[in-house]
């Protein structure tokens, strides 16, 4: 059967019903469970799209929203709206307070927009804009990744990248939600939905956070095998502890994620993954619920599903669309469109009457379903399917003769478990859950980012530009205007990491310009310290890739600015190189655009493990780390792996930065009764805590992490440091060439000897100058070129990158002998095997 519009293409039956799926508040007909059926729905064949020459201001298409009888659109560079057949555009100049727009809703009971923006939060009411900042208002943070006017209060929820925020539009008062006051593993929120009453916050590492607002009371949803790298088993809840965006109508939350799908019905939960249904790809930025049925957008299509069935729009590559049909995970038919989406990058849905509104990296879409669609009515229909319709039919034998005692079945054999994953190259007797069957693993293959700006031509410049963001201060910053001091002087993280991070950078810079630059251009580093609240990481990015229009990014030492950072960018794009920061998490998200040169505290904790364990033969072991996210983080693994080896850790005390005293928590650790102690935190407190340790007569072996193998850490233990071992992610006792060369221009530029962060730092930075080399000034196609290294040879030696594009290179031990560091290689255990 053909129409001016539309070809059928291999069909086992499949029917459209006339019926308006739109007109129906459950959205379509339904299965015999009562749920809508997404395979009677009526199909969107026509399409229309809108770029630069219909009006917009920016292909790329954050967020879309329908209502009021226009659509709005926010954009890379301004605010668009869409009204009887024309855009409208507002901009900063308008009141805006950034030109990137990250999300939109629309009050149900006043009609004014709500603005979310890579700058703060915007209201637009009677055609003014009323904007709400960090400095002038209550919000808890400027980049607003989700906004959400609720439908029964006079309030509205802001997700930011510190927290979630509430305003009270009667009494202008601002309430924050952070993990100080609600469950939250990590204050970084994405999204917000609201229905009957609750409060939905999609959170990064905090799964999903219901809060009901008449006890005040908050309820926590985490996937419950709490493993970043796998999902243990099906539908056990959320698909991932990530949440990327939520959505709740109808008594059905929607839990997108960057791994796959969730939902969950009051009862149960369901998972989803790309791989075993029709979900386009596994990459879900958003999901918008229309009645019980969930729209995804993914980086590689539109998928519609009711919880069973599945409709999945692509665009092809001869600019035709395609929809796929599936009936629970087996296709159920195709369709070819003659029109399609403007881009398989999808980034935002919503809808008006009968049409559905899509954003996408290449423009805004308008899909409306073909008026001529009750044909189809007339094509044999596909069963629907019923609880007990897959199931086989069971032959039941005849019973054997009484005087017959039929043989006992031999007994089955133990079915083997298939070989897992080593993500991270983890030893085979640490990998979590190892003696069951995984049901999903993540982190299998390199993350992909295929969305639009590998098209676009190489710009004419006069030098390539490339950010620097780690603890500097004012001294450090060359461009601050005159006259302006910020008060950021005498920090230890900026003597200790900062400063050497970007000195090494602007040697490398000054080598790469001595060579020729790029074509002939000069490189130039754009400096940005992240020495302010953490939260305003995400303003610091917006200017490196708004402002100052950087090609790449080389990032510092702080895991709470480092993951900031990294959620920021997936919505600016631009490839970052970190070289400081040891959390494992970093990575453990899918976003693609990060790289790491520096081994993290997942490898250092591999290598301390078996150095205290097997080779030393300890087997009781104290924790003592420093009380912030770092230590907590970075001491994750090392517990973990000591459990998994039948070795819990006895104690665990903590401490803060600057503390001096710390005697109440040594005195803990000695009545424990440990054979050995890990410490984990900076030099300077480090090195006090082992002058006291050994003053009171503590004499068991010390063991620390990487930050303690500095000088600091000797100049302050002083003769209490002998036998100390810290983890060290390069050995700067070395010969080779490069290393030599390196620390002689080191000595004699800045008079001290370079260490492991200045070190990786140099080697970050002549990993994003060979990207932009072979790339070309293309943040897309850098990224692919960073993404394309599986090695590179630095001077701390050959970097080796696994699929997340984290260095998995062997850490080295560093014991002190002598009062100076002495360094071990330590064994491959895996190679061993």
């Amino acid at each position: 059967m053909k129409t001016k519009t539309r070809k059928w293409i291999g069909w086992a039956g499949l029917a459209w019903t006339a019926a308006l799926f739109f007109a129906s508040g459950a959205g379509g007909t339904e299965r015999p469970d009562g749920n809508p059926d997404v395979l009677a729905l009526r199909p969107f064949t026509r399409w229309r799209s809108f770029g630069l020459d219909a009006g917009l201001p920016s292909e790329k298409v954050l967020c879309i929203r329908a209502g009021g009888g226009r659509v709005w659109a926010g954009t890379e560079a301004g605010l668009a709206g869409y009204e009887e057949g024309r855009w409208r555009t507002w901009g900063v100049k308008d009141g805006l307070p950034h030109p990137v727009v990250l999300s939109l809703d629309l009050s149900p009971r006043t009609g004014d927009l709500w603005i979310g923006t890579m700058g703060g939060l915007a209201r637009l009411s009677g055609g003014r804009i009323d904007a709400f900042t960090q400095l002038s208002s209550g919000l808890s943070n400027d980049f607003v990744n989700g906004v959400e006017c609720d439908p029964g209060e006079d309030h509205v929820w802001a997700a930011t990248a510190m927290g979630a925020s509430r305003f009270n539009l009667r009494t202008g008062e601002w309430t924050i939600f952070t993990e100080q006051n609600t469950p939250m593993a990590e204050p970084w929120t994405y999204s917000v939905a609201i229905d009957r009453g609750r409060v939905y916050v999609g959170a990064w590492g905090a799964g999903i956070l219901e809060y009901d607002q008449r006890s005040g009371r908050w309820r926590e949803y985490r996937d419950p095998d709490k493993e970043m790298e796998i999902d243990l088993l099906p539908d056990d809840g959320p698909v991932h502890d990530v949440t990327a965006s939520v959505d709740f109508q109808e008594g059905v939350l929607w839990q997108a994620t960057y791994f796959g799908l969730a939902r969950y019905d009051g009862r149960a939960w369901s998972t989803y993954f790309a791989e075993d249904c029709g979900l386009a790809g596994n990459f879900v930025q958003f999901v918008r619920a229309r009645g019980r049925v969930a729209w995804c957008c993914t980086d590689q299509g539109l998928s519609a599903t009711d919880g069973l069935n599945w409709a999945t729009y692509r665009r092809r590559e001869d600019g035709k669309g395609e929809i796929q049909f599936s009936r629970k995970k087996e296709p159920a038919g195709t369709m070819v469109t003659e029109t399609a989406m403007a881009h398989n990058f999808i980034l935002g849905v919503d809808f008006q009457d009968q049409a559905i509104w899509v954003a996408t990296e290449k423009g805004v879409s308008l899909g409306e379903p073909d008026p001529e669609a009750a044909e189809a009515a007339a094509a044999p229909a596909i069963p629907r399917s019923s609880p007990d319709q897959d199931a086989p039919a069971v032959q039941v034998p005849a019973a054997a003769p009484a005087s017959v005692q039929a043989p006992a079945p031999a007994p089955a054999p133990p079915e083997a478990l298939p070989a897992r994953f080593r993500y991270a190259s983890t030893p085979e007797e640490l990998l979590p859950y190892r003696h069951l069957k995984i049901y999903h693993e993540f982190f299998t293959a390199a993350p992909e980012f295929r969305g639009a700006g590998r098209e676009k031509p190489e710009p004419e410049v006069e030098e390539i530009r490339i950010g620097f963001i780690g603890p500097l201060e004012d001294q450090d910053q060359p461009d601050l205007p005159p006259g302006f001091r910020s008060g950021l002087r005498n920090d230890i993280k900026a003597e200790l990491f900062g400063r050497p991070m970007l000195r090494a950078a602007q040697l490398a810079i000054e080598e790469a310009n001595r060579a020729g630059g790029y074509k002939g251009k000069p490189f130039r580093l754009v400096r940005r310290t992240d020495l302010v609240q953490w939260g305003q990481t995400s303003n610091e990015l917006s200017r490196f890739a708004y402002q100052d229009s950087v090609w790449a990014i080389l990032s510092g030492v702080d895991s709470n600015h480092q993951h900031v950072l990294a959620r920021a960018d997936l919505k600016a794009e631009v490839p970052i190189v970190n070289a400081g920061s040891t959390d494992p998490t970093l990575l453990e998200h899918a976003i693609p655009w990060i790289v790491r040169v520096l081994s993290d505290d997942r490898q250092n904790a591999y290598v301390l493990l078996d150095a205290i364990f097997r080779v030393r033969g300890l087997s009781r072991v104290a924790v003592l780390r420093v009380n912030d996210r770092d230590g907590r983080v970075g001491v994750a693994e090392f517990v973990q792996g000591a459990r998994r080896l039948n070795h819990p850790i006895v104690i665990e005390q903590r401490f803060l930065n600057g503390d001096r005293d710390f005697s109440s928590q040594l005195e803990r650790i000695a009545q424990a009764s440990p054979d050995a102690l890990f410490l984990f935190g900076n030099p300077q407190e480090l090195g006090m805590i082992v002058k006291e340790a050994r003053r009171r007569g503590l004499a068991i072996p010390i063991f620390a992490n990487d930050r303690c193998a500095l000088t600091k850490f000797l100049e302050t233990a002083g003769p209490a440091a002998e036998g100390v071992v810290a983890v060290s992610p390069f050995n700067p006792e070395g010969e080779e060439p490069a290393w030599l060369e390196f620390k002689r221009l080191y000595r004699e530029r800045f008079g001290e000897d370079p260490n492991a962060f200045s070190a990786h730092a140099y080697d970050g930075m002549n990993l994003i100058i060979a990207a932009i080399r072979s790339a070309g000034c293309n943040r897309a196609r850098i990224r692919d070129a960073l993404f394309s290294m599986k090695s590179f040879d630095g001077i701390t030696g050959r970097l080796e990158f696994d699929s997340t594009s984290n260095n998995i290179r062997r850490p080295w031990l560093a014991e002190v002998r002598g009062g100076k560091f002495r360094y071990i290689r330590p064994p491959d255990r895996g190679k061993e095997k």
